[in-house]
């Protein structure tokens, strides 16, 4: 679907805050309110928008993140869905990638446990050693998120979402207003009401709660990459002489580079990855070398792995911590 210069916008606005009213978005764009129904509608219908998203931080209910990055030998159509078969039998397992390049599968484990993460990593490694050329084991530390910014070419700041690892109380009205925003982040208080059972002064607050104990962390949307002709990378980066300085200039350089998603740091035999959705890899080549130009002197080499199709989404931490969103 091509779009013009008002999908375009709309789309920006959308990604910086999914909940924005409608009212807001008119005066934006100067048009109606019903001509901004009609345009998120046909968005929604051609599938350019998949959902309207809350951005959970998994570690609000959880100690460790851990991804895992498989490369695979011998492979054919089935064995590939027999991983993916049992990697989407665990519950703890939260997020699956099929990917080409660097990585063939990258999957994320979320747990209190070590022993349990180690438990269900040596189970997998058991049935699937034939298959396995390279596994690494990788700990989350930190990320820092853009908004989509290469619609209209806009500066945005960085949104944490995952840092502070205090873990607050949430009530059994959050947990329920929670599944409703995961499940459609443009709901209105309203509408949860009846779906929850619960006042508007109990929604409104509870709504306002989550963001400010960072449960969640943003309202984005979920976009059809390949509607609009682009694809999805993951960049890992070696380095030396890595400082606290120099990374704080590196996600400000993410800020101002409008494919960026994310920005993340693990512990890992590289030291930070950046997420980018791109519309060739001949722009992907190009801000690599912009990047590196800047930085020439602490990165020592990348790796790309392009995602290709993801079987678990990120929405799947609520069902990995027993909070079950809607179908």
């Amino acid at each position: 679907m091509e779009l013009d210069l008002r999908d375009k916008k709309l789309l920006t606005y959308l990604d910086e805050n999914s909940r924005i009213p409608d009212s807001e978005l008119a005066k934006k764009l100067q048009i109606s309110r019903q001509a901004i129904k009609n345009r998120i509608d046909m968005l929604v219908k051609k599938r350019i928008i998949k959902k309207f998203i809350a951005i959970i931080d998994p570690t609000k209910f959880v100690d460790n993140i851990w991804h895992i990055y498989l490369k695979l030998q011998n492979m054919t159509v089935e064995k590939e869905q027999a991983v993916i078969r049992h990697l989407n039998n665990s519950d703890q397992i939260w997020w699956i990638a099929l990917c080409q390049g660097e990585w063939d599968i990258i999957f994320s484990y979320a747990g209190k446990d070590v022993f349990e993460f180690d438990k269900e990593l040596q189970k997998f490694n058991t049935e699937f050693s034939s298959l396995i050329t390279n596994l690494e084991v990788t700990t989350f530390i930190k990320s820092e998120m853009f908004s989509r910014a290469y619609f209209i070419n806009q500066v945005r700041k960085s949104k944490k979402y995952v840092s502070n690892r205090f873990k607050p109380e949430i009530s059994e009205n959050e947990k329920s207003i929670l599944k409703q925003l995961a499940e459609n982040s443009r709901i209105n208080a309203t509408d949860i009401c009846k779906k929850t059972k619960l006042t508007l002064r109990q929604v409104l607050y509870s709504i306002t709660q989550l963001s400010k104990d960072e449960i969640i962390r943003a309202y984005r949307l979920q976009i059809d990459l390949e509607k609009i002709g682009y694809d999805y990378y993951k960049v890992c980066f070696y380095t030396q002489s890595f400082t606290e300085q120099i990374e704080n200039k590196i996600i400000y350089w993410c800020s101002n580079n409008p494919y960026t998603l994310f920005y993340v740091r693990k512990i890992a035999p590289w030291t930070f990855e950046i997420e980018f959705e791109m519309p060739s890899y001949k722009t992907l080549n190009e801000t690599l070398k912009d990047l590196r130009n800047q930085f020439g002197t602490i990165i020592k080499k990348t790796e790309t792995t392009m995602i290709t199709k993801e079987y678990k989404g990120e929405l799947n931490i609520l069902k990995t911590v027993g909070i079950n969103s809607e179908k």
